[in-house]
């Protein structure tokens, strides 16, 4: 268990490493700014749920979510990651493609019987997304279809997240 929370926080850190470039702005034709950078809270049963960045290439954006929550009688790790494709672009919403993936681990040790029950889950998702964004300030909703508890259950989802982008 230490070495999947190890894994995954490993994975987290260095992300913003391996996507990080010289500069985080770009100024576009419109002389609006454009941000490749993002940090925020997201909640969502295919993308995870917790704190959350985002990178954004071009119409190509990535965003990984992680929350872990351990006690000695009870816990819960929450990692997901999406892939977007942004399908159209405007100044105050952006509609896309997205396609998600979340781990989520859960423990929990009855008091009595001292007996520990552990649960490994993965729930994948597919759909579209629509972003409402201010200069800095992004609200980003989410619907689809959803593969939950390891495949063996489909039917909708709904995700969101708000992000500041810098």
């Amino acid at each position: 268990m230490k070495k999947i929370v190890l894994l995954i926080s490993a994975l987290f850190i260095s992300a913003p490493l391996v996507f990080a470039q010289s500069n985080n702005t770009q100024q576009i034709d419109s002389g609006k700014v454009e941000y490749h950078h993002a940090l925020g809270v997201a909640a969502g049963f295919t993308t995870g749920y917790g704190l959350s960045y985002r990178y954004y290439n071009n119409r190509f954006f990535t965003q990984a979510t992680f929350a872990p929550y351990m006690t000695k009688y009870r816990g819960t790790i929450s990692a997901g990651v999406a892939f977007m494709y942004r399908v159209s672009d405007n100044e105050i919403a952006n509609l896309f493609l997205y396609q998600a993936n979340h781990y989520l681990y859960t423990k929990s040790t009855d008091y009595g019987s001292r007996e520990t029950n552990e649960y490994h889950q993965v729930n994948n998702g597919l759909g579209f997304g629509i972003e409402f964004s201010s200069d800095k300030v992004v609200l980003s909703l989410m619907t689809g279809f959803a593969a939950y508890d390891n495949f063996t259950q489909m039917g909708l989802t709904g995700e969101i997240g708000i992000y500041y982008k810098f």
